[in-house]
């Protein structure tokens, strides 16, 4: 894909989508396209993109002794990685006896194993199932159960809250950074090394309509759905934003040839599509050493940033609000950063005017995707970033498309108007795992319904104002209402209860809830919770009334009024 570097550099001012236009149809662009019928749909996509995932991972070998992953005081280079990932591939192929399409779940922290377990995974054909690696030991366990995965890989956190189920269900663990003792359970580093002297994938077809990952995403219907990742998919995610990458080196505003190493400071889980496509397989392609952190903290983030020479960070705008607001950031030499990235939530244009205080020479960007569209929808940066701090950017072309449609009538929305979000793309999933009904809901000829509320400008540009769907977004992690009330509900003195967002400076929104109580009170109530759900879910703040809650008129909840009126409250 560097090949786009022998384009000129074109005139200060142009746009980026038109720079991408310019790459895109150049004579044996990497990044060509076409149309495709794929399941019935005509949709666009990269004719000289890879086949599967694992193709993805030949760029290891172009990269070679460049340092990949660095981890406190472990480094491992790109070649280094890959040949971990050949050898554990073909133990899950001889060992586990894993054969294409079933499931392997990597439930862990941002450790160098997960990549390694992804990168082998994929080479086998397996079906990936990302778990989140806050869920409590009953989350777990209904994931398992609905995936089937056939061998998990944890780490020692995550295999203390599996241990009480996993051999009931007929997986075999590897474990990673923990104690491997128990039945069907394997130490890492053995399984690695049993794998020694292997070069390449196992010999296993793997096409671009076959499954590649399941990610659970909370939405408003209660648990979880697995959303199913094609490999088709997941490579044109990867295609459309290394075009967007090329194209911002040929409007100059990233080098043409770097002096030294690209370096990201990875903050998202790799859990979510975020982190995974960009802060990891985005690396792959270009080459960039990515720096992971256990768990977010503002001085290790500064102190990475120093010592690691970091010149990218994507994270939920939380955290570059912390990085552009915490006083000790004059202590610590962070000229290295180029561009600060976001997505997961909204960032408030508040913190844009902020960050280019404190980074005036810094690229601003953020992006709107959903794990549905495996992350692709939008991208604003620099100056016209800055032209519409409230816009989510424009469709990243030539891969997505947006419209806004009526959620009552189904039309198409004129420009400046609200209505529902829907976005079409290769990137979308196929649909929901083993849920035909919520697949038919979410999506209509290919387009996905996003549930988000927003407008056109007469310039493409996407404006978000509003949710249709009952969920929360707290710091970047979707929080379905509708779970966290089922749990409140199974507490035997709350026999009401309404769960939702309230406003917060740091996180975009955290949990809030009102809950009709015979007598017991908040932090009773979030005593019983712990254990029951993430930690993440759990109300900030309970309000516990005597009385029955409001109704409108048709019996049900009054669910807007309350959210109105204890938000009020809350904002005192």
């Amino acid at each position: 894909m560097s090949d786009a570097a022998v384009l000129p550099l074109l005139p200060e001012g142009t746009k980026i989508r038109d720079a991408v236009k310019l790459l895109v149809g150049a004579e044996d662009s990497p990044f060509a396209v076409d149309e495709m019928s794929i399941s019935g749909i005509s949709q666009t996509v990269f004719t000289a993109a890879p086949s599967a995932v694992r193709d993805v991972f030949a760029y290891c070998s172009e990269h070679g002794e460049m340092d990949f992953i660095c981890f406190g005081d472990e480094r491992l280079t790109f070649n280094e990685t890959l040949k971990r990932a050949h050898q554990l591939s073909h133990v899950f192929v001889d060992r586990f006896n894993i054969k294409k399409g079933d499931r392997i779940a990597i439930a862990m922290r941002n450790y160098p194993e997960w990549i390694i377990a992804y990168m082998a995974a994929s080479g086998c054909g397996a079906v990936l199932v990302t778990m989140n690696s806050w869920w409590t030991p009953d989350e777990l366990a209904w994931a398992f159960d609905d995936c089937g995965c056939k061998l998990a890989v944890v780490d020692g956190q995550l295999k203390d809250r599996v241990k009480g189920f996993y051999s009931d269900r007929d997986v075999d663990l590897i474990v990673a950074r923990g104690d491997a003792g128990g039945e069907r359970c394997y130490a890492w580093d053995e399984m690695v090394a049993e794998g020694a002297g292997i070069i390449g994938w196992p010999d296993i077809e793997v096409l671009p309509e076959d499954d590649h990952a399941i990610t659970y995403t909370s939405g408003s219907t209660g648990f979880p759905k697995g959303a199913v990742s094609t490999q088709r998919g997941l490579i044109t995610v990867l295609m459309a934003w290394a075009a967007t990458n090329e194209a911002q080196k040929m409007i100059g505003r990233i080098p043409m040839e770097r002096e030294t190493q690209a370096v990201a400071l990875v903050t998202i889980p790799f859990f979510h599509v975020t982190g995974c496509n960009n802060s990891f397989l985005l690396s792959v392609i270009g080459g960039r050493r990515i720096i992971l952190m256990y768990k977010w903290d503002i001085q290790e983030a500064f102190r990475l940033i120093e010592r690691e020479k970091v010149t990218s960070f994507v994270g939920v705008p939380t955290m570059s609000y912390e990085l552009t607001t915490n006083p000790d950031r004059v202590n610590y030499d962070l000229t290295s950063l180029e561009d600060l990235g976001a997505g997961g939530a909204a960032r408030p244009a508040d913190h844009l005017r902020i960050l280019r205080e404190a980074f005036p020479s810094v690229i601003p960007g953020i992006g709107y995707g959903l794990t549905e569209t495996n992350a692709l929808g939008t991208l604003n940066h620099a100056d016209e970033y800055y032209a519409r701090p409230g816009s989510a950017g424009r469709a990243t072309w030539p891969a997505a498309k947006i419209k806004i449609m009526d959620p009552e009538t189904g039309a198409e929305m004129p420009v400046g108007e609200r209505g529902e979000i829907w976005i079409k793309s290769a990137a979308n999933i196929r649909g929901y795992w083993n849920n035909v009904a919520a697949t038919e809901a979410a999506f209509r000829d290919s387009w996905f319904m996003t549930g988000d509320i927003g407008y056109l400008d007469d310039e493409d540009f996407l404006f978000i104002v509003d949710r249709l769907k009952d969920i929360i977004i707290r710091g970047g992690e979707n929080i379905s209402t509708l779970e966290v009330e089922d749990i409140l509900l199974s507490h035997p003195d709350v026999q009401e209860a309404v769960v939702f967002g309230l406003p917060d400076e740091r996180l975009g929104e955290i949990v809030g809830c009102v809950a009709l109580s015979d007598g017991t009170g908040e932090d009773e109530i979030k005593a019983f919770l712990k254990g029951k759900v993430a930690g993440f879910k759990i109300p900030t703040k309970i309000w516990t009334v005597s009385d029955k809650l409001p109704r409108i008129a048709s019996g049900k909840l009054d669910r807007k009024g309350l959210k109105e009126k204890y938000r009020a409250v809350w904002q005192g």
